[in-house]
C-alpha cells in the first residue's frame, strides 16, 4: 500500500481519501488527465526518451498510463509526447490497451510549452484538469481520485509531503581573501576552490513549513487555463469575460484557447502548474501525498522504483502476469 501522510489540517474526507469508485466531491464533471511524456533522459544518460526504458516489464510510461486508466474519477487522458516519440508510442499502444487516451500531441520545447499544447487539445467540456509527469510512474489511482476531489472542492490541489531533510538557501561561494577578510581567518578558513565547494550556506529554512510537491496537480479548467493565458503559454481568442475568468465562470474562455509561440523556461519563480495559479492570487490546496510517487530521473531512481514495484506486487512480476 502506498505510504501516505495524513496531516491534522486536513478535512477527514481528504485525510482518509475517497476509495477509487466513484468521484468524490461535487457533481460528477468531466476529468481530463494531461500526461507530460516528452523527456529526453539527458540525465541519466539514456541516449532516447527515458519513459520508453524499462521497468520491470514494461516501459516507464506503460506504468504510468495504467494508473490514469485505471483511475475511475478520470474520463480522459491526452498523451504529450517528444517529436521523435511517435514510432516508440505506435509499438507501446500496438501491445497494451489504454481506451482513455483521446489524443496524442507533441510537445514542446519545455515542460511549460508541452503543457500548454496539452491544454490546447481539451475539449471544453472537462471540469477538472490534471497535470502530471509521465516519470512519475508509481502513482496510485486513489491517489488520482483524491487530488480531483480535492479539486473540485477548493479550485486547486496539488499533492506533496513534508521534507525530512534540512534545506538550506544557498549562494555561489567566494574566497574570503575576494571580500576582505583578514588574513588569519582566510588562513583558518582555507578555501579550498570552486570544485569542492561552489556554494556557501545563506539562510536555513524552516523545515516544518516546507512540502515537497507532486504531480498530479488539479485544478478546474477555467483556472488553468487563466493561469498559462497570464503567464503568456496561452492566448484566448476572444476577450470576453477574461478579467473573471479565474473566479466567476466554470465556462468563461469557452475553450476557445490559441497557443503563444513556445518561449522556454517558465517565469522566474515559477517551476510548475500550481506556481502560476498562486500568481493568479488564488489559493491552492495541498493534500497529502505518497512516497513511493517518486520522479525517475537517475539511474538510482529506476533501481528503486523497480524495488517499490517488487514490493507493491510480490511474486506477480516474477511469473509475466504484466
Amino acid at each position: 500500500m502506498p505510504m501516505t501522510y495524513r496531516g491534522n489540517e486536513f478535512p477527514e474526507e481528504m485525510r482518509s481519501g475517497p476509495a477509487d469508485t466513484t468521484p468524490s466531491v461535487g457533481p460528477a464533471g468531466k476529468v481530463a488527465a494531461i500526461l507530460l511524456a516528452g523527456g529526453s533522459g539527458r540525465r541519466m544518460g539514456a541516449g532516447r526518451n527515458k519513459l520508453f526504458l524499462e521497468l520491470e516489464g514494461r516501459p516507464i510510461l506503460g506504468w504510468t498510463l495504467e494508473a490514469f486508466q485505471r483511475a475511475v474519477a478520470v474520463d480522459r487522458i491526452i498523451l504529450v509526447l517528444g517529436e521523435n516519440d511517435q514510432d516508440l508510442w505506435r509499438e507501446l499502444a500496438g501491445s497494451l490497451s489504454w481506451d482513455k487516451v483521446t489524443a496524442v500531441v507533441t510537445g514542446g520545447q519545455e515542460r511549460s510549452d508541452s503543457a500548454a499544447r496539452g491544454l490546447r487539445a481539451l475539449s471544453g467540456d472537462e471540469e477538472i484538469v490534471l497535470l502530471h509527469d509521465g516519470a512519475r510512474p508509481l502513482v496510485s489511482p486513489e491517489l488520482i481520485s483524491q487530488v480531483v476531489g480535492a479539486a473540485r472542492r477548493y479550485g486547486s490541489a496539488v499533492p506533496g509531503c513534508p521534507v525530512k531533510e534540512t534545506i538550506k538557501q544557498v549562494t555561489p561561494a567566494t574566497p574570503f581573501s575576494s571580500r576582505g577578510e583578514p588574513s588569519e581567518t582566510t588562513a583558518l578558513l582555507s578555501f579550498p576552490g570552486p570544485a569542492e565547494a561552489p556554494f556557501l550556506a545563506e539562510l536555513t529554512l524552516p523545515r516544518d513549513r516546507l512540502w515537497a510537491v507532486q504531480t498530479p496537480q488539479g485544478f478546474r479548467r477555467e483556472i488553468i487555463l487563466r493561469a498559462y493565458e497570464k503567464a503568456g503559454y496561452l492566448e484566448a481568442k476572444s476577450a470576453a469575460d477574461q478579467g473573471g475568468a479565474a473566479g466567476r465562470g466554470r465556462d468563461a474562455t469557452n475553450g476557445n484557447v490559441d497557443l503563444a509561440s513556445d518561449h522556454g523556461r517558465m517565469p522566474f519563480g515559477y517551476t510548475d502548474d500550481a506556481s502560476l495559479v498562486e500568481a493568479l492570487g488564488l489559493p491552492v490546496c495541498l493534500i497529502p501525498g505518497e512516497e513511493e510517487n517518486i520522479k525517475i530521473t537517475t539511474r538510482l531512481d529506476l533501481e528503486l522504483a523497480e524495488m517499490l514495484l517488487r514490493r507493491r506486487h510480490p511474486g506477480r512480476l516474477e511469473i509475466g502476469l504484466w
